[in-house]
């Protein structure tokens, strides 16, 4: 009897650890999936967006939250091309000129570095609050401290393996 049991045991064992290892790779999968749909809608690289996924969860959001809130302040860099919007003005209160404005259409993470450097310039959190709503909304407002770590530890990055590995899963997981 004793035999049978430790049989069952063992035999359940290998099924529960082999259970528990497809779920694992089906997360990691997932993730994948979700870092590159993300990449592709936002333009923020893979390994950008992974290396901030832990900060953004502390923080008690997502990292879909988070790209929403980053495509709201990437259409802002368009809007302020008009010299007189609130976007401007605001890019301009954390130290962005419309040449960098410009620049950072095209690059994302750069935009990531030098607002979270702006707004921690900023003197009082009203004042921060206040451009991350201007520029972001709700959403930029919500993701303020996200934007303080950011300047004061800088930007967190998978490192290249990692956002490769990644991007392939995504791939792999859109077939």
């Amino acid at each position: 009897m004793t035999g049978t049991l430790q049989n069952l045991a063992g035999v359940l064992g290998v099924t529960l650890g082999a259970g528990a290892l497809l779920g694992f790779i089906k997360n990691i999968v997932t993730l994948g999936d979700r870092l590159s749909d993300l990449s592709d809608a936002t333009g923020i690289s893979i390994k950008t967006l992974g290396g901030l996924r832990p900060i953004v969860e502390a923080s008690g959001s997502s990292i879909e939250d988070f790209a929403t809130g980053m495509r709201a302040m990437m259409r802002s860099l368009v809007e302020a091309n008009d010299p007189a919007s609130k976007q401007a003005e605001a890019l301009k209160r954390l130290g962005i000129s419309t040449k960098d404005m410009l620049r950072f259409m095209s690059d994302p993470d750069g935009f990531i570095r030098a607002y979270a450097e702006g707004l921690a310039k900023l003197p009082t959190v009203a004042e921060r609050l206040a451009v991350a709503q201007e520029l972001g909304s709700r959403a930029g407002a919500k993701q303020l401290a996200i934007f303080i770590d950011i300047a004061q530890n800088g930007l967190p990055q998978l490192s290249e393996e990692t956002a490769k590995a990644y991007e392939k899963l995504g791939k792999l997981a859109d077939r």
